[in-house]
Parts: structure tokens; sequence; C-alpha cells
């Protein structure tokens, strides 16, 4: 009986300490997502050096790199509701324009990536 007891316990123990860490890390469909934003991102960021047609062309193609994201930032959201907001974001871009969502997706892709950006760096 006490035999049982304990392994009941450490069980238990080791499923909480799982459920605490699961909460602590991040969705790996959310990061896979936000590494397509900062490329989308990076792209934006070029095409608005530039002027006319290359800036239009840039623009476009920082849209369809944003497009790639969105099956990740999906499959992160159907696994965690926390990352609605990013799929929300990411969805938007193509009705109100990259340079209105940049901001935001920038913001929450560095929260998702470095969830503790205050914690040391490395040894």
């Amino acid at each position: 009986m006490r035999r049982r007891t304990r392994r009941g316990l450490g069980l238990a123990s080791l499923l909480s300490a799982g459920i605490l860490l699961s909460a602590c890390g991040s969705n790996a469909h959310a990061v896979a997502a936000c590494k397509q934003v900062k490329i989308a991102i990076s792209l934006y960021d070029d095409a608005m050096t530039k002027t006319g047609p290359a800036q239009k062309a840039g623009i476009a193609h920082a849209q369809s790199q944003l497009k790639r994201a969105m099956r990740d930032a999906g499959a992160a959201t159907s696994e965690d509701g926390i990352f609605n907001s990013l799929q929300t974001t990411i969805s938007e871009s193509s009705r109100v324009g990259m340079r209105n969502v940049v901001p935001s997706l920038r913001a929450q892709c560095d929260h998702i990536l470095d969830p503790n950006p205050y914690a040391p760096k490395g040894p």
C-alpha cells in the first residue's frame, strides 16, 4: 500500500512539473511562424529603403512570405488559444497592409522567440 502511494505521489509530481514546464515553454508552431514573420519583416524593411516599382515588388514579396506563416500560426492557435492574436494579426496584414501590422508582429514575435528578455544569456 505504501509503495503505491509513493509511486502515485511521484507520478503526480512528475505530471504537475510537466504541465508547469509546458506552460513556460514556447509552442513549436508559434516559433516556426515567428521565424517566417521575422523574414517577412526583414524583407519589408528592405523594401522600404527602395522607391517605385522596386518598393512595391519588395512589399509584395514580404506579404507573400508572411502568408507562409499562416499555416504554423493556425496550428499554434489550435494547440493553444493564446496564439490567436498572432494568427489574427498575420491574417489582417492582407486587409490593412503590412505597415499597419509590422509593429504588432514584431512585438508578438519578439516575445514568442524570447519569452524572458531579461534572463541572462548563456555562459
